[in-house]
């Protein structure tokens, strides 16, 4: 049986929701993506619970959507010491992270137009890399043959604690399930099915 649920303001014509967290591995798959997601976690290659793989070169670009800011976080890494590199770049502008990035053999990238923030081997951990960059972020990931670890976790999150804003018109038809999460929903919105 399928209901339709309708929405209908009550006090405001937006509402706050949160995003749900996506999570990417950086592979030949994901090599060269642009992902725009207001909240996102890469894994490297063996992803949270296997080692990287040897002989990697990749990238991907993580790019704001709509100009909002994001603020970056590396989680954790474990790499070889002085060898299997994490970097991260700002673009001097959107269209530097639009297009496709060349790579040097060491990760670095040789694309004009990125400027170098953050690099990172070896063990760290809860590191604030960037916060609040407009327009987006390109990571590069290098590891060598002789020795594979743990990897990587980066988190992304738009600013302002993953709240985003969309205006809804006044009555909003839903065919059902429905499912509405976030703050001010309750207070704002009531839900009624037919």
């Amino acid at each position: 049986m399928s209901r339709t649920f309708v929405i209908e303001q009550i006090a405001s014509s937006s509402v706050d929701y949160i995003p749900q967290m996506k999570y990417y591995y950086l592979n030949n798959s994901t090599n060269g993506s642009i992902i725009s997601d207001y909240i996102g976690t890469m894994y490297d290659s063996g992803g949270p619970s296997g080692n990287y793989l040897a002989n990697e070169l990749y990238y991907f670009v993580i790019r704001a959507t709509y100009g909002v800011p994001v603020n970056l976080f590396l989680k954790s890494i474990t790499s070889e010491a002085g060898q299997d590199t994490l970097r991260v770049y700002t673009a001097n502008d959107q269209t530097s992270l639009d297009s496709a990035i060349s790579l040097n053999a060491n990760g670095t990238i040789s694309t004009a137009g990125f400027n170098l923030i953050f690099t990172v081997n070896g063990t760290s951990a809860n590191t604030t890399i960037s916060q609040a960059q407009v327009g987006g972020y390109a990571v590069t990931w290098y590891s060598n043959s002789s020795t594979q670890a743990a990897g990587f976790e980066l988190q992304w999150e738009v600013q302002n604690n993953f709240v985003l804003t969309k205006q809804l018109p006044n009555i909003l038809s839903i065919p059902g399930p429905l499912s509405l999460r976030g703050r001010g929903i309750s207070s704002a919105y009531k839900a009624t099915s037919s």
